[in-house]
C-alpha cells in the first residue's frame, strides 16, 4: 500500500462549488435541486486521504475488466434473475466519475441493449408475476442528458409507459408499496423522478407524484423504538425467512438492499419536489437504521440480508442469535446497501452520528469479502481494499459487491467526505439516541 494525498481544503473547496453549481443549475419544482452526477473519484479519494485516512495503491482505481462488452446483444436477458442495478447507469457514471474510457465503452454496449431490447425483457421476465421488481431507465435519461440521444430518453420513456400502465390502480393510502419486497415501487419511483427531472413533461411528473404519494401515505409503514421504516407483508415473510406467525406476533422486516433503494427513491422524490412528508420519512427510516441495523450485542455487528424488529420494538436479523458472531445471512454489501440511508439523514438533520455510523457501514461493507459467515477481514482498518464499483463478479459481467456499491454509497463522498447538511429536521428529532 502506498498513501497519495491530495489537498483536502482546495479539493473540498472545489468540489463544494462544482455541486452548489450543478444543483443551481438543475433546479425543479420546490425542492433543494436535481443533480444528475454523483461525486466524483477524486472526491472518493479526498474522503479516504483527509477524512477517513485510509491507505490505498493505484491499482485500487483501476476497473477489474481490460476489454471491451458490448452488453447483451439479443433480447432474452434474464432481467429477474441475473440483475440488481442498472448497469448502464453504474457504468456511466463511472465514465463520469473516472474519466476511464472502458466505463464509457460498457456503458455503450448497455445502452444498446436498453434502448433496443430491456423493455421487452422487462415485461417478459419480471412483468407481473414479479410486479415489475427490477424496472431500470434512469441509465437511459442519465446517457440522453450527457451524450444528447433522443433515442436513448424515447427508450425510457417507453419503458416509464409500461409503469404507469402497471401503476394505473395504485391508490395511495391504501395500496401496500412494499407487499413483496420494496425494490419494485422504489425502482420505478427511481424511473419516474429522473424521466420527469429530464422530460419536465407533466405525464411523467403525474406518474412521479403518484407514485411519491403512494410511498408517503402506504400502509406498509410502521415505526420503530426510534424512527420507522417500511416493511413486507405477512403474505412474504417466507422470504425474510420467517413465518406469517412471527408476523402475526409483530415482527416487521425487510431486505437491507430494498431499503436502500426505497430510500434513494425518496431521496430523489425530496430533491425534485421539495415535501416535507417525504423528507420527514427520509429523517425517521434514517434513525430506524441507526438503531435497527446493527444489534450491538453480536461480537462483529454486520447488516443481515433481512432485518427488522420484533413485536416489542427490540432488533431481529435473520436467524441471527445474540452474542453471534456472524450472524446468518448477514453480508458486508448489505452493510455498504444502507450508507446513504445514514448520510441522508445526516444531510437532513445534522446529527453526525448518523455520518460516523455510514462512515462504519462502508467500512465493514468494502473490508471484507462478500458471503455468508467465515469471513476475513480482506485488508487492515486503515487500507483501502479497492475503489467502488471497480470489481467484476468473476463468474458473471456484472459488479460485485451485490452487483453495484455506488448506486448505495455515493453520498458517502459528497464534498470530499464532507457531505453538505441542508438544514435542520422539519420537527422536534425525539429521541434519537443511536447504540
Amino acid at each position: 500500500m502506498r498513501t497519495e494525498t491530495v489537498s483536502a481544503a482546495l479539493l473540498g473547496l472545489g468540489l463544494l462549488a462544482a455541486q452548489v453549481g450543478d444543483i443551481a443549475s438543475a433546479q425543479s419544482g420546490g425542492g433543494p435541486g436535481w443533480s444528475y452526477s454523483v461525486p466524483d473519484q477524486a472526491a472518493e479519494q479526498a474522503t479516504y486521504d483527509s477524512v477517513l485516512n485510509w491507505n490505498w495503491s493505484a491499482s485500487d482505481k483501476v476497473p477489474e475488466f481490460t476489454s471491451f462488452y458490448d452488453g447483451p446483444t439479443v433480447s432474452g436477458f434474464d432481467v429477474h434473475d441475473s440483475s440488481e442495478g442498472d448497469d448502464l447507469w453504474t457504468h456511466y457514471q463511472q465514465y463520469l466519475r473516472t474519466g476511464n474510457p472502458l466505463y464509457k465503452a460498457w456503458a455503450r454496449g448497455w445502452r444498446d441493449y436498453f434502448t433496443d431490447y430491456f423493455r421487452n425483457d422487462l415485461i417478459n421476465s419480471c412483468g407481473s408475476g414479479f410486479i415489475y421488481d427490477h424496472t431500470y431507465g434512469q441509465g437511459l435519461v442519465l446517457w440522453a442528458h450527457y451524450e444528447n440521444d433522443p433515442a436513448a430518453m424515447a427508450a425510457a420513456e417507453a419503458i416509464a409507459a409500461v409503469i404507469e400502465s402497471h401503476n394505473s390502480g395504485v391508490q395511495p393510502g391504501s395500496t401496500r408499496m412494499a407487499f413483496w419486497g420494496s425494490r419494485s415501487k422504489a425502482r420505478q419511483l427511481i424511473l419516474a423522478t429522473y424521466v420527469a427531472q429530464k422530460s419536465g413533461a407533466q405525464r411523467w411528473i403525474t406518474l412521479r407524484n403518484k407514485l411519491i404519494d403512494g410511498w408517503v401515505r402506504s400502509p406498509d409503514w410502521q415505526s420503530g423504538a426510534v424512527g420507522g421504516n417500511y416493511f413486507i407483508h405477512r403474505d412474504a415473510m417466507t422470504s425474510a425467512g420467517s413465518n406469517a406467525s412471527a408476523y402475526d406476533s409483530g415482527l416487521r422486516a425487510n431486505s437491507a438492499f430494498q431499503i436502500g433503494l426505497h430510500v434513494e427513491a425518496l431521496w430523489r422524490a425530496y430533491l425534485a419536489t421539495g415535501r416535507d412528508d417525504v423528507r420527514s420519512k427520509l429523517v425517521d427510516i434514517a434513525r430506524w437504521v441507526a438503531h435497527y441495523a446493527h444489534d450491538p450485542s453480536y461480537v462483529n455487528p454486520m447488516v443481515g440480508a433481512w432485518l427488522g424488529q420484533r413485536g416489542d420494538l427490540s432488533r431481529w436479523h435473520r436467524d441471527g442469535d445474540s452474542g453471534n458472531a456472524n450472524v446468518s445471512g448477514a453480508d458486508p454489501v448489505y452493510d455498504t446497501s444502507l450508507v446513504n440511508s445514514l448520510v441522508i439523514g445526516y444531510k437532513l438533520t445534522g446529527d453526525q452520528s448518523m455520518l460516523d455510523k455510514a462512515r462504519v457501514f462502508f467500512r465493514k461493507g468494502t473490508q471484507w469479502p462478500p458471503g455468508e459467515r467465515n469471513r476475513s477481514k480482506l485488508v487492515a482498518d486503515n487500507e483501502v481494499h479497492h475503489y467502488v464499483d471497480t470489481l467484476t463478479n468473476p463468474d458473471v459481467f456484472l459488479f460485485e459487491y451485490n452487483k453495484g456499491e455506488l448506486q448505495y454509497a455515493y453520498l458517502l463522498f459528497e464534498n470530499g467526505g464532507r457531505p453538505v447538511v441542508l438544514g435542520a429536521p422539519p420537527r422536534p428529532p425525539g429521541n434519537v439516541t443511536v447504540q
